[in-house]
């Protein structure tokens, strides 16, 4: 024997491994679970597919469990009403001692057992077998990652003559994710497709009677149109991909949402792939005060006593809000997945709630927030793997880890030099030749929506029917809006957007949707009311020209302004309707304005 091994199993005494492991069993749980099984033969199926019976640690109630299981395939064989009596779960016990050749544990222990398990049957709540379940998935885990952990240290211990120690850490570190998940190797199993209704219709009905939970879609109001277009908000276990050209505005739009999100109560992880966590927080500073970052930083504002109290009070803001920051610049994707798992864990937490006599455990909503999805650093890629095919990877790695732990991602992406190459016409179907990698990320993605700026045409269009829209603005900032956001893959939300309008307050690190609600002359839009920024893009996509003005004019501080500036006031950002201080102003507009284009208008 190599001196080494044995220095090893010296080292490791597999009688300490063992009463060390028994510490992380459940045997609380596993009666509770038991007991319901006995008390409650229908719950086998349920049971069987959510515990295996090397999950149930202790040497007696996984005897128990696996007599359990017999008579019920024994039953679902013969067409058997299914009782489990303790006379007959004595005479299964023989029977498998026999065929099985393992040792028998004595009957009066047995029955002792399965009697006061019956007992303790009578006595327990609804609910309490859902999570028995969970606790005894729990504890697996657990005892799993021990398992590895041990025989990673053996294999440590005893390198030189175990030439797969690498080979050994790579499958350990895919247990230790499919673990954390929650997913275990029994989840391939085949089911039945009507199964899925019961818990179907528990998340309807928990999302109607407890709305602050978001079954479906998180909806960021700042973002009426955008959250409209996406069916009603950001998919659940979805992974939202936002793609533009560098330093168009990804960042500040991820932070938009990260911050607004945050402001709610709502749990935000800002996964960061390219800057420092002082660089965002200085922008969120800027994004909270309403002054700009290069003020902020040089110190400016301590003479100005306003805006002394308003960076002070922006730190407060950032202080008390559930944001939370990771960097990632380097890092494989595993240690993304890592840090989701992390943050769903110790941030999100969830709840349970009972539906039709079964609990259901609900994460609490929550946003991830991933800036950018980009090729990682060092040996992470090899020479033979394309960088499609290593942003798809990293794509589907997120995806699953967003699936499997209830999140919801909006992930930053970047648009290739094709991109300058797109007419504003065409967007909506070209978008995929802009976007990196783009028919991977498709695959793997819920929506994709293209950021970029407007195209010199667009904005003499845009000044001529909007004269002198924001006076304070320099070059393009004078324009009512300067970005478009183009719907590119959606699985979820209705056809037909012909694009968001969108303002960047740049230096203030403040996204703005835009629109200019006027009174419909016909009364026949939704409210009596339309767009003009809609019916304008609508008309500019269709090759119509700028629309004409018809004697109309465009206020600076008209309805759409006094809404917006609301919204960057700290207000709800909801701009589905002009307030009432700004409807006389719409008076006066000319008769000859037209109604909304077919498929548009109106409220999203």
């Amino acid at each position: 024997m190599d001196p080494q091994t044995q220095t090893t199993r010296t080292l490791i005494d597999p009688t300490v491994l063992r009463h060390e492991e028994a510490r992380l069993y459940h045997l609380a749980a596993e009666r509770i679970f038991l007991a319901c099984l006995i008390r409650q033969p229908d719950l086998v199926d349920r049971a069987r597919h959510a515990v295996p019976a090397d999950a149930v640690f202790g040497q007696m109630h996984r005897r128990i469990y696996q007599i359990l299981l017999f008579m019920a395939d024994l039953a679902g064989e013969h067409g058997w009403d299914l009782c489990f009596e303790p006379t007959a779960m004595l005479t299964v016990a023989h029977w498998l001692g026999r065929a099985y050749e393992q040792r028998l544990l004595a009957s009066t222990d047995l029955l002792d057992q399965v009697r006061e398990l019956q007992r303790l049957g009578y006595n327990l709540k609804p609910g309490e077998f859902e999570q028995a379940i969970y606790a005894l998935q729990d504890r697996a885990m657990r005892v799993q990652i021990y398992r590895h952990a041990r025989t990673m240290q053996e294999a440590a211990l005893n390198l030189a003559g175990n030439p797969k120690a690498q080979e050994l850490a790579v499958e350990a570190e895919s247990t230790f994710a499919r673990m954390a998940f929650q997913y275990g190797e029994g989840d391939a199993s085949i089911t039945r497709m009507g199964d899925q209704g019961p818990e179907t219709q528990a998340k309807i009905w928990i999302n109607q009677n407890y709305p602050h939970l978001n079954m479906f879609y998180l909806k960021c109001d700042l973002f009426p149109q955008w959250m409209h277009a996406l069916g009603g908000g950001f998919r659940r276990e979805g992974l939202t991909i936002l793609a533009a050209r560098p330093k168009t505005g990804k960042t500040t739009l991820l932070m938009c949402l990260a911050l607004h999100t945050a402001s709610q109560g709502i749990p935000v992880l800002y996964i960061d792939n390219e800057m420092s966590r002082g660089e965002i927080y200085s922008r969120s500073l800027a994004h909270c005060s309403g002054y700009k970052e290069h003020e902020i930083l040089a110190g400016r504002m301590l003479a100005d006593g306003t805006a002394e109290r308003a960076v002070q009070q922006a730190v407060g803001q950032l202080n008390n809000i559930p944001l939370y920051y990771v960097n990632v610049a380097g890092r494989p994707v595993s240690f993304i997945t890592a840090a989701m798992r992390q943050f769903r864990s110790r941030y999100v937490g969830y709840q349970d709630i009972a539906v039709g006599g079964r609990t259901y455990r609900v994460s609490n909503p929550s946003l991830t927030i991933y800036d950018w999805l980009k090729l990682p650093g060092g040996d992470s890629i090899t020479k033979q793997q394309a960088e499609f095919q290593a942003l798809g990877f990293q794509a589907s790695a997120i995806k699953d880890a967003a699936k499997h732990l209830d999140l919801t991602v909006v992930a930053g992406a970047q648009h290739n030099k094709e991109a300058v190459k797109i007419d504003r016409k065409n967007w909506n179907r070209q978008g995929d030749l802009a976007t990196a990698a783009s028919d991977r990320l498709n695959w793997f993605c819920t929506a994709r929506f293209d950021l970029r700026h407007v195209t010199d045409d667009e904005a003499q269009a845009i000044e001529e029917h909007w004269p002198n829209a924001r006076p304070q603005g320099h070059d393009r900032g004078k324009l009512l809006y300067d970005q478009v956001l183009h719907e590119g893959v959606n699985r979820h939300g209705p056809p037909g957007t012909v694009g968001i309008a969108l303002y960047n307050h740049r230096g203030l690190f403040r996204y703005e949707e835009v629109h200019d609600w006027r009174r419909s002359p016909d009364g026949q839009a939704a409210g009596g009311q339309y767009d003009e920024v809609e019916r304008f893009m609508r008309q500019l996509q269709r090759h119509q020209g700028p629309p004409g003005r018809s004697g109309g004019r465009m206020m600076a501080q008209g309805p759409a302004r006094v809404q917006n500036q609301q919204a960057l006031n700290g207000g709800d950002g909801m701009l589905d309707a002009p307030p009432e201080a700004a409807v006389p102003m719409l008076k006066g507009y000319a008769d000859g304005v037209q109604g909304p284009a077919s498929g548009g208008g109106g409220s999203p």
